[in-house]
């Protein structure tokens, strides 16, 4: 194999592949990405057997061919070369990378035992924008669970109803729910991907300004945009029934800014202890709607937040971490706190946008 192509691509394609190589004692092919010459391109793949990535960049080629390389050696590399065309030769089992002023040799393996990509029918083609398809992954898979005990919420579930289409995630103790409208009205598509195949998702296809094709089994999720072809493990399993867990109305409704909230609780988290509680205080008479934390060891914090409350009166404890986590998400400049007593779960979400809900369920101490 010998080609030519744009280092700053090459690096950039390596950077995003080798996130999704693999460790795997009985295949240590999967540690490596696979290079092979394809007319007037360069094929790109890695896996991990559980999430799958290809891609071509366009390259001049001399002689055909394909390779296994370590990627992080190569990006390495690639990293200090001024030059913007590299050389790509295989000799001997090796790849050499030369420019006009220097050449490294990179040892590399036999590409023989290298997996393809799985593959699943296209009779059933979904189509989404680019944009909401990666907006809502990132907007709710910070709230799955990280632990495989219960699969079915280590993950993020995509699903269409009428004519719209759902992003949730949760972990038992917070849940983000995002929507979007779009073209199709069908409610066939219903996966369940593991979270942190949706994160790698998110970040492949961030910057993808065209729309992404989707394809599924009852185990596989194929995805086609912006030139990439990203192959995921699908969860069989059912998803918890969440929507009944939504309140549709509230007995106490808080409207503040978005940063002074999110200030207060950054603030709040330093005095917490362990089990990261923080207690609520909202009164309606005087719209007081007050923060407290205390530590044994660093002692204590309380701030009051300038608030517009409507409602009953309510005290509760939750954890701050889970509370302050989706200020990030949240766009506009006043943030909606739902609730509807002690004991019953808050709605945090835009003031006058329902497209993102986020629920947190209160601790008992």
């Amino acid at each position: 194999m010998k080609a030519e192509c744009s280092r700053e691509i090459l690096k950039n394609i390596l950077i995003t592949l080798d996130r999704v190589t693999g460790k795997n004692l009985s295949l240590p092919s999967l540690s490596f990405i696979y290079i092979r010459t394809n007319k007037n391109k360069l094929l790109l793949r890695a896996t991990n057997l559980d999430i799958g990535v290809e891609v071509s960049i366009p390259a001049k080629i001399l002689h055909e061919g394909c390779v296994l390389i370590p990627g992080q050696l190569l990006i390495s590399v690639l990293y200090n070369s001024l030059y913007e065309i590299v050389t790509l030769e295989e000799f001997n089992g090796n790849i050499t990378l030369s420019t006009p002023t220097y050449t490294s040799v990179i040892k590399c393996i036999s590409s023989d035992d290298y997996p393809n990509l799985p593959k699943t029918s296209k009779e059933n083609e979904f189509v989404f924008e680019s944009k909401n398809f990666i907006s809502g992954i990132q907007s709710v898979v910070f709230s799955s669970a990280v632990s495989d005990i219960k699969p079915e919420i280590a993950s993020v579930y995509i699903y269409t109803l009428e004519s719209e289409l759902y992003f949730v995630s949760t972990d038992g103790f917070r849940l983000a729910e995002k929507k979007y409208n779009h073209s199709h009205s069908t409610d066939s598509l219903k996966i369940i991907i593991p979270f942190k195949n949706a994160i790698e998702i998110g970040r492949i296809l961030e910057n993808a300004e065209e729309q992404v094709s989707i394809y599924t089994s009852p185990s596989l999720l194929l995805l086609e945009s912006g030139g990439y072809i990203i192959t995921s493990r699908l969860i069989d399993g059912v998803y918890p029934d969440y929507p009944q867990l939504i309140p549709s109305s509230f007995s106490t409704t808080i409207k503040a800014p978005q940063k002074d909230i999110h200030n207060t609780l950054k603030s709040a988290h330093i005095f917490c202890d362990k089990t990261n509680q923080i207690q609520l205080t909202i009164h309606s008479e005087g719209a007081v709607f007050e923060v407290h934390s205390q530590n044994s060891e660093k002692g204590e914090y309380s701030e009051k937040i300038s608030s517009l409350i409507d409602g009953e009166d309510v005290e509760m404890n939750v954890n701050v971490r889970y509370l302050s986590e989706v200020f990030p998400i949240l766009k506009r400049s006043t943030t909606m706190i739902g609730c509807n007593g002690k004991g019953k779960p808050l709605l945090i979400k835009d003031d006058g946008d329902n497209s993102f809900l986020y629920l947190v369920m209160p601790m008992n101490r």
